[in-house]
């Protein structure tokens, strides 16, 4: 079996120990292991517990903590022993609590602990003991994170990588069920024990109690039962449910005092008045203990008492020091040193008594000295000042070192350090900002800077690589991949990754039934996404998945929910998209005919070839050539239809791969010479050599090497002619592709080499690896791949370079390499984890430029602009800056500014909008220099809307200020170049835009003129919209309704149920705005797709609010079933009673948004109209609700309204950590 270097006994819990202590084993030539039923086999070395009996208590770090709690021997409980295992057994009590009950000294933690750890066989125990008097375990946060850990032993899954406390809890709560079902399925029971309720000291009265017994389950799942002990009082907190059974009288039962309990209390109580009287040294080592609630080990007593630690160790550890007891570490139970607190928690009450104030201050006075020595937070840092400190702090009401503890990104680095996430500081964070939120008076100061440093921490927690969880399944780490999977924030992303994970399982041979429960709850995210197109493709990817593990029926389901969204997608282009993805996932999951249809029913030819494309290969995989090459026909049929000759070349080279799949090679080439040709016409250099090189690469396909090496030369000699390292980068990259594939490595190498920029070098240099393993070159293979390596290392962007390393991981799990596939897999984590790429820094800092601009602080936001590295970012700030400085009326300065916009469309768009600020001001001359600058600026960069609304913004400035000569010359030019355009659709939307103008500065004839000669329909009726709520404004409300009436019949009369859809909304929000509710509601309500009906409601409710139906608003927003339309509305609702000045009931309408970052954006609303009404106090506690559940740049100006010294220091923080 292999030699092992040390010799040791396997314990009972599968642990090698020797001399009753675990050991590290080295393993040398290990071969096969065996067991018998019922064991477990081996080869090589187990790290870690191994449960062998099932029943058994849960063995996780917590269990430590449960054996220092219990005693050595339990005496004369035995018939309490017999009741609690009858409790745990009997079929009669599944589902139930108990509740024992008694008064201090009685012996209860005893009794519970002892049960836990010799529990019935059959019963798994998870269990949590409230220990007051010691710093950190006596509350909710602490109770989440243990129970979390031993629930998750139970189910055999590796911890959440990235929970927010705001998903904390719903996933313990999920995970007690999930437990209690899975024991329930192995002929076991799930005991969940609670010990010391009346010890919580996270319990407030009122609606923001916060209790452990708040959390407990109201109906435990499967058989689950719940045992908890605690004194009679307190009562039970007010987060309990009302019908929860820990308000049964019922589960009580009386626990008799213990005689051994009676004896220990006097003992215990006898050498605290001892050691209180002691010497100098004694009394330090507890006061310092009562002082800092515990959680000090050896070495921090030594520190603190100027004493050798054998003398601290002495005094814990003798006779004296029975009024002490340990625990293993709270962060690393494992390896971290033991930790000492008073031995029960009536000591602790009485030593807190008899010390008094003053000299309780003197000992935490110490302790702050102490703690301010690790101000770097070095290495070496105490446990006790990254855990237990904070919870000193905080329960003395020392809010103010707490909030600097928390503000202190160094610390946040030790203790992911030391911890290996984010969760403690997070947690901290959180507990601080609910504490700083609930003072009288209020530091909305100390609420900005903990809520931007919670956003920070929040933000480098969420870029994970979604390829990264595949990888894992792929080497084995299953539980982890779906573990990590879990914890990718963005739903789009998230199904992504648990669509590779799915593969990587399948193709390892694991139908897991873990993967098909998760996904049966990515459909309950993918159904509720707001962006159609990106929930139809999710629900198409949950469905392929399903269909693949067999579920054939909801995949069916999911795949129809796929299609009606798809279906419902506004616009061509992206209904096209949408449908291709659920064609291309019908496909891939089997279903060809389905595919097929709805290939046909895509609109836009190109998507439908691709789509074909994809189904003809589908088919061709499945063996069935004939119906495959029916799908190349009709997709050679539609290139008529495609208008780009370089277009058409992509395309026949998808169609060209199919027939090469089908046998069909000289039909093949046949296609391959056609997209030839139309490549060596393309006039760009770079599309040319794009397209020649992805033509190289079918031609490979298709056995024709020498022939695609002489197309590959033809595009490296257009590579010479491109200035731009990327275009150079991407096709080096496909020519890189092609060589390798012909087998020509060498070459292959050296074109990748050569590749500009690093990230697509190192992942070209892994794919030439991969194409040497695979010809047997293993020795060359390698060297590709340490080459890739080393080029992923090199890249100076933390995201690109974490990017880089994951791709080389894929090989090297690919290679067999899994080890270092593992260690690359963890350094592209850490990356996503810590870093701070410079793009990162730039979005951050473009916003503080944005938001400081937007309150008046030119100067300091011109500044910040100016340092941004990131063109596109420095040009969006530099924008915001330049209007902010017109609306001041600074307008040179703006000029300026505008001019200095590196990126040419921006700058256009910003000129022109210093243009109508310019007319707006009265100075007609400046604005139209402006404006025609502004369109030679942006001719080539911004499309005729843009050069059109530009326009017709200043011809709306200039009429409002009496220059209708002027306007009218500029209504007139845009009409020109309207009619000019070669695009019916572009001229018949800038038509609309140039009458819906004319009718916003009274030009309703000649408005209605232009509207009637749009012979776009849909274009059409928004302009005629814009007329009629022209006209009603006008009070000329008779023409108003004739218009109207004649928009909606066009609406209900329009073939296309998307275009229907669009018009009815449309018209549906114009009744509203127009004051006719009643009719309006009938349009709405009859519009057949769910989103823009949706929309169409949202203005409805604001049309009824603002004109005092309050009411009749609140129950429209309620029907909407859309959260993020619902949440749009009921705000419209909360704007319209604070205009009216009715801001209690806008503050509640605001508190039921369902979604945080819209209902912060409310309470900031109303806040800041309170703090202009002089309400500055009711202001800043609605600010810092705001704040305390959605981001710190919810409303930035808001904030600035009411509070300059708060928002300042938002700014200071923000740079701070944006420029760590």
């Amino acid at each position: 079996m292999g030699e092992v270097s040390q010799i040791g006994a396997v314990s009972k819990a599968g642990t090698v120990t020797q001399a009753g202590r675990d050991v590290r084993v080295e393993v040398r030539r290990t071969e096969a292991a065996w067991a018998s039923a019922g064991g477990y086999a081996n080869t090589g070395v187990h790290v870690g517990d191994i449960n062998l009996r099932t029943g058994a208590p849960v063995r996780t770090r917590y269990r430590y903590q449960v054996e220092r709690i219990a005693p050595a021997e339990l005496v004369e409980r035995e018939a309490e022993l017999a009741e609690l295992a009858a409790f745990s057994t009997d079929p009669s009590t599944a589902g139930s609590y108990r509740w024992w009950r008694a008064g201090p000294w009685a012996g209860k933690s005893a009794l519970m602990s002892w049960f836990v750890l010799h529990p019935p066989q059959g019963v798994r125990v998870v269990s949590f003991f409230i220990t007051a008097r010691l710093a950190g375990q006596a509350d909710r946060t602490a109770f989440v994170d243990n129970v979390l850990e031993q629930l998750l032993t139970i189910l055999d899954e590796d911890p959440p990588a990235f929970l927010t406390p705001a998903t904390r809890e719903p996933h313990l709560l999920g995970l007690l069920d999930e437990a209690a079902q899975a024991c329930q399925d192995r002929g076991e029971i799930l005991l969940l024990v609670v010990d010391g309720l009346d010890e919580d000291r996270g319990v407030t009265n009122g609606a923001d109690a916060h209790s452990i017994a708040g959390l407990l389950p109201l109906r435990p799942a499967a058989g689950m039962r719940v045992l908890v002990a605690g004194r009679p009082d307190p009562p039970i907190p007010d987060d309990v449910h009302p019908d929860h059974p820990l308000r049964q009288p019922g589960i009580v039962r009386q626990l008799e005092v213990s005689p051994r309990a009676r004896v220990l209390r006097v003992e215990m109580e006898n050498e605290l008045l001892r050691l209180l009287e002691g010497v100098d040294g004694e009394q330090d080592v507890l006061g310092l203990l009562t002082a800092a609630g515990g959680g000090l080990t050896v070495a921090d007593l030594a520190a603190l008492t100027g004493r050798q630690p054998w003398w601290v160790e002495r005094q814990l550890r003798t006779v004296a020091g029975r009024s002490f007891t340990r625990r293993v570490s709270q962060l690393a139970p494992l390896s971290a040193p033991e930790i000492y607190l008073l031995g029960h928690e009536q000591l602790q009450t009485t030593a807190v008594d008899i010390l008094g104030p003053a000299r309780l201050g003197g000992y935490r006075n110490r302790i702050h000295t102490w703690a301010d020595g690790y101000r770097g937070w070095p290495v070496d840092t105490p446990e006790y000042l990254l855990h237990g400190y904070h919870t000193m702090l905080l329960s003395t009401g020392d809010i103010e070192r707490a909030t600097a503890l928390c503000t202190d990104p160094r610390r946040h680095d030790r203790l992911m350090a030391f911890t290996g996430g984010d969760y403690n500081a997070l947690n901290q964070i959180i507990t601080t900002l609910e504490v700083q939120t609930a003072r009288q008076p209020l530091d909305l100061t100390a609420v900005v800077r903990l809520v931007v440093h919670r956003d920070h921490l929040t933000d480098r927690n969420t870029r994970i690589p979604s390829e990264i969880p595949a990888l894992w399944a792929r080497l084995g780490h299953h539980h982890r991949a779906l573990t990590l999977a879990r914890s990718i924030t963005d739903p789009f992303q998230q199904v992504q990754a648990f669509a590779a994970v799915a593969e990587a399982l399948a193709s390892t041979g694991h139908r897991e039934q873990a993967i098909v429960d998760v996904l049966e709850q990515e459909v309950l995210t993918a159904r509720s996404g707001p962006d159609l197109s990106q929930r139809s493709e999710m629900l198409a990817t949950v469905a392929g998945i399903l269909m693949g593990a067999g579920r054939h029926d909801q995949a069916r389901e999911v795949f129809e929910q796929a299609l009606a969204a798809a279906r419902s997608i506004t616009g061509s282009a992206r209904r096209s998209r949408a449908l291709s993805d659920v064609g291309r996932a019908l496909a891939g999951a089997g279903r060809h005919d389905q595919a097929l249809d709805v290939a046909a029913s895509i609109p836009e030819p190109d998507e439908q070839i691709r789509t074909l494309s994809i189904i003809g290969k589908a088919l061709v995989d499945n063996g069935d050539h004939d119906r495959a090459l029916n799908a190349v026909d009709r997709a050679l049929e539609l290139f008529d239809s495609i208008p780009h000759p370089g277009e058409q070349g992509w395309l026949l080279v998808a169609v060209a791969e199919v027939l090469v799949d089908a046998g069909c090679r000289d039909r093949a080439l046949a296609v391959l010479d056609q997209a030839l040709a139309l490549a060596r016409d393309i006039a760009d250099p770079y599309g040319r050599a794009l397209a020649l090189a992805d033509a190289a690469g079918a031609l490979v396909a298709a056995g024709h090497d020498d022939k695609a090496l002489d197309v590959l030369h033809q595009a490296l000699e257009d590579v010479h002619a491109l200035d731009d390292a990327h275009h150079r980068s991407w096709v080096l990259a496909f020519v890189t592709e092609a060589l390798a594939r012909a087998g020509r490595h060498d070459q292959a190498l050296d074109v990748a080499a050569s590749i500009p920029d690093p990230d697509r070098r190192s992942d070209l240099l892994a794919f030439v690896a991969k194409a040497l393993m695979g010809a047997g070159h293993h020795d060359r293979a390698l060297d590709a791949l340490d080459l890739a390596l080393d080029v992923a290392a090199s890249i100076p962007d933390p995201d690109t370079r974490g990017r880089a390393l994951t791709t080389a991981a894929e090989l090297l799990a690919d290679v067999g390499r899994h080890d270092q596939a593992l260690d690359v897999l963890d350094q592209a984590l850490d990356l996503a984890r810590s870093a701070t790429s410079p793009d990162h820094q730039s979005k951050t800092s473009a916003t503080v430029a944005e938001v400081l601009a937007g309150v008046g602080r030119h100067d300091q936001a011109l500044d910040v602009a100016n340092s941004i590295p990131n063109p596109e970012e420095r040009s969006q700030a530099l924008a915001h800056v330049a209007s902010a400085l017109a609306l001041v009326r600074r307008h040179d300065e703006a000029l300026d500014v505008a001019n200095s916009i590196p990126e040419p469309g921006l700058q256009s768009y910003t000129l022109g909008t210093l243009s109508w600020l310019l007319a707006d001001a009265g100075r007609s001359d400046q604005a139209l220099h402006v404006l025609n600058h502004a369109l030679d600026v942006g001719r080539l960069s911004i499309n005729l809307d843009q050069q059109i609304e530009i326009m017709l913004s200043v011809a709306l400035a200039l009429s409002v200020t009496g220059r209708f000569d002027r306007a009218t010359d500029l209504f007139d030019r845009a009409l020109s170049m309207a009619s000019a355009s070669p695009d019916a659709k572009e001229r018949s939307r800038a038509s609309a835009d140039v009458a819906t103008t004319l009718a916003l500065v009274g030009r309703h004839d000649q408005a209605l003129d232009v509207a009637n000669s749009i012979p776009d329909p849909e274009a059409q009726n928004r302009a005629l919209i814009a007329v009629a709520r022209a006209l009603e404004r006008a009070d000329r409300h008779d023409q108003a309704l004739d218009l109207f009436d004649r928009v909606l019949e066009a609406s209900r009369s329009a073939t296309d149920p998307e275009e229907q859809a669009r018009a009815l909304a449309a018209t549906a929000s114009a009744l509203a705005l127009a004051g006719r509710h009643d009719q309006a509601l009938d349009v709405a309500t009859c519009i057949p797709e769910p989103g823009r009906r949706g929309q169409a409601l949202v203005v409805m409710t604001g049309a009824l609010a603002y004109a005092g139906h309050y009411d009749q608003a609140l129950g429209l927003s309620t029907s909407i079933t859309h959260p993020d339309d619902q949440g749009r509305a009921l705000a419209n609702v909360a704007h319209a009673l604070v205009e009216a000045g009715h801001r209690d009931r806008a503050v509640d309408v605001a508190r039921s948004i369902p979604k945080p970052r819209g209902q912060g954006q409310a309470l900031i609303m109303i806040a800041k109209t309170l703090a202009d009404a002089g309400d500055n106090d009711r202001a800043t506690r609605l600010a810092a609700d705001a704040l305390s559940i959605s981001p710190w740049h919810t409303d930035p100006q808001g904030l600035f309204s009411i509070s300059e010294h708060g928002f300042f220091a938002m700014i200071r923080e923000t740079i701070m950590l944006a420029q760590r």
